[in-house]
C-alpha cells in the first residue's frame, strides 16, 4: 500500500525523508541499476544516528518520524512487553457427567467448547493457561467413540478461587446443552494424576435393538483388528485389549482395558469382532470404569462403579 499509493500514505502516516525516495527519483530519471547504492549526500553524521539508551525510539522531527524509527518496533529494549497477571489453580473439581440422547453424538473435541461457554455464562471463575493463547484448564477423561451413550464421563476443573462444587454443579447444569449434564461432583488434590492415566478399564453393555438372542463366534479370542494409517496396516488382537466377555439373552457385557503401551480398541470393533454382525445392530452404552489401583476411587462414583460390575 506504501508504494502504491505513496504520497497518500506518507501524508497520513507523516512520514519524513523516506528512504524509498531516492530510488523512486533514480526510476524517473531512468536509471535501472545501483538504485540502493548509498548517496554520500544522505549519510547523517554519527552525533544524528545515536540515540540515548533512555531515549524513545519513535523521536518526533517537524511534526512526522522518520520510516526507520517508525518501523523499529521489534528492537529489543523499545518492545512493549505484555504484563500478564498470573492466577493460579487453588481448586479443582472432578465432575461426572452423562452423555444421553443426542448427547451421544457430541464429538469429543466439542466438549471443551461446550463446558466452556457454559462456564462463561454463569461467570464461573475457572482458570487459564498462561500464554498469547489462554485456554481454560479443563482435563477430560479418554475419548467416548461417538454413537455410545454413558453415565461414566468425567472432567477436571480448575478455579482460580475456592468454588462449591454442588452450586457448580447447579449452575453448568442450567446451561449445558440437550444430553449433557452433570451427575456428581467432588473436590480432588491439586496434583492429582490426570483421568487418563488413572482410568484403567472402560465397561459396555451392546443390546440387539431387535432382541434377538446372541451367541459368540466360536474363536473370537483368536480373533483380531486390522488397522490401515497412512498407509500401513496394523493388527491388534482382540483377546489383548478385552476382558470378561458374557452374553446374557439379547445383551452382550465387555471390559476394553485402557493400555498405557500400544493401540487400543472401539467398542464397535470389538462387537463386531466377538460376534460376527455389524456394530450398527446394537444399542451401546458404556456402563462403568476401573480406575488404577494407587488411584482412590471418588465418592460419588462408588455406587455407580459396584452397579457396573459385571
Amino acid at each position: 500500500n506504501v508504494l502504491w499509493d505513496r504520497e497518500r500514505s506518507e501524508s497520513r502516516l507523516k512520514i519524513v525523508s523516506p528512504p524509498w525516495q531516492r530510488i523512486v527519483e533514480k526510476r524517473a530519471a531512468g536509471q535501472t541499476l545501483g538504485l540502493l547504492d548509498e548517496d554520500p549526500s544522505d549519510e547523517r553524521s554519527p552525533e544524528e544516528d545515536s540515540v540515548a539508551p533512555d531515549e524513545p525510539m519513535m523521536k518526533e522531527k517537524e511534526g512526522g518520524y522518520n520510516l526507520k524509527e517508525f518501523l523499529r518496533t521489534e528492537t529489543e529494549g523499545y518492545a512493549p512487553k505484555v504484563q500478564r497477571m498470573e492466577m493460579p489453580v487453588v481448586h479443582r473439581v472432578r465432575f461426572q457427567y452423562q452423555k444421553k440422547g443426542i448427547g451421544q453424538f457430541y464429538a469429543h473435541l466439542e466438549l471443551a467448547t461446550m463446558f466452556f461457554r457454559a462456564a462463561r455464562r454463569k461467570n464461573l471463575p475457572v482458570a487459564f493457561s498462561q500464554g498469547f493463547n489462554p485456554r481454560p484448564k479443563f482435563s477430560f477423561g479418554p475419548p467416548l467413540q461417538l454413537g455410545i451413550e454413558s453415565t461414566h464421563e468425567f472432567v477436571d476443573i480448575g478455579f482460580i478461587q475456592y468454588y462449591d462444587k454442588q452450586k457448580a454443579l447447579r449452575e453448568f447444569n442450567e446451561v449445558l446443552p440437550r444430553g449433557l449434564k452433570i451427575i456428581a461432583a467432588e473436590d480432588i488434590e491439586l496434583k492429582q494424576k490426570s483421568l487418563q492415566a488413572t482410568i484403567t478399564a472402560h465397561h459396555y453393555k451392546a443390546s440387539h435393538v431387535d432382541g434377538e438372542s446372541l451367541q459368540l463366534l466360536e474363536d473370537w479370542e483368536d480373533a483380531s483388528v486390522t488397522r490401515v494409517r497412512k498407509r500401513k496396516s496394523k493388527v491388534v488382537p482382540v483377546a489383548s485389549c478385552v476382558d470378561r466377555v458374557q452374553v446374557v439373552g439379547s445383551s452382550l457385557f465387555f471390559v476394553i482395558h485402557a493400555l498405557s503401551t500400544g493401540p487400543s480398541l472401539k467398542p464397535f470393533e470389538v462387537i463386531e469382532a466377538i460376534t460376527g454382525q455389524s456394530a450398527f445392530e446394537f444399542s451401546v452404552s458404556k456402563r462403568g470404569i476401573t480406575w488404577a489401583p494407587e488411584v482412590s476411587i471418588p465418592v460419588v462414583n462408588e455406587t455407580l462403579e459396584s452397579s457396573a460390575a459385571i
